[in-house]
Order: C-alpha cells, then sequence, then structure tokens
C-alpha cells in the first residue's frame, strides 16, 4: 500500500512539475542565450579545466590572465565601486612584489 500511494502521489504532480521543469528551461535558456559575456566564460571555463588536467598548476595565473578578458573587466567595473582602495592596494602590491622577485630569480606569479 506506501508504495502505490507514493506512485499515485506521483502520477497526481507529474503535469505540473513537467510545466514547472518546462518554465524554469525557458527561462534559463533564454538568460543564457542574452547574456553577452557566454563566449567569454566558457572560453575561460575550458581553459581552466584544460590546464587543471593537462598542465602545470604553476601557469594557470599566467595563462588565464592573458588569454581571458573577463579578469580585467571585472577589475575595471570593481575599481570604480566600493572595493577601490582595496584594490588598488592589491594592483600596487602585486607589481611592487614582481619587480623585487622577478629579477632575483625568485618563484612569481
Amino acid at each position: 500500500a506506501g508504495v502505490r500511494s507514493y506512485v499515485s502521489l506521483f502520477v497526481v504532480a507529474w503535469p505540473r512539475l513537467r510545466r514547472r521543469a518546462e518554465t524554469l528551461a525557458n527561462t534559463l535558456s533564454s538568460a543564457i542565450l542574452e547574456w553577452p559575456l557566454l563566449p567569454h566564460v566558457v572560453h575561460w571555463a575550458a581553459l581552466a579545466a584544460y590546464i587543471l588536467l593537462c598542465a602545470n598548476v604553476q601557469i594557470l595565473t599566467r595563462i588565464l590572465a592573458s588569454a581571458c578578458p573577463l579578469q580585467h573587466w571585472y577589475t575595471a567595473s570593481a575599481i570604480s565601486g566600493r572595493y577601490r582602495r582595496l584594490i588598488w592596494a592589491h594592483i600596487i602590491t602585486w607589481n611592487l612584489l614582481g619587480i623585487v622577485m622577478h629579477p632575483n630569480s625568485l618563484p612569481w606569479t
């Protein structure tokens, strides 16, 4: 009797679940297709997955920073926001450390 009641509840609820799933799928597909950054996100994700699976992890930041503009676009938008001082401090510290560490053959990036 227990299994039959669950099956009957599922049969009764199926049309509503199906409509909800179709609505969600339509909403997501329209949002994804209208999102202008989707090609960049897909490129960044594929490149990151390839590097993590097939290359040395130490080159991850170099390749992703040079091949994908998303990181730079986000930083540019955040500089104009409320984290402006924090991001400027990070950029200045990063560059000063690079100036000191790279010529001395210390690991950098």
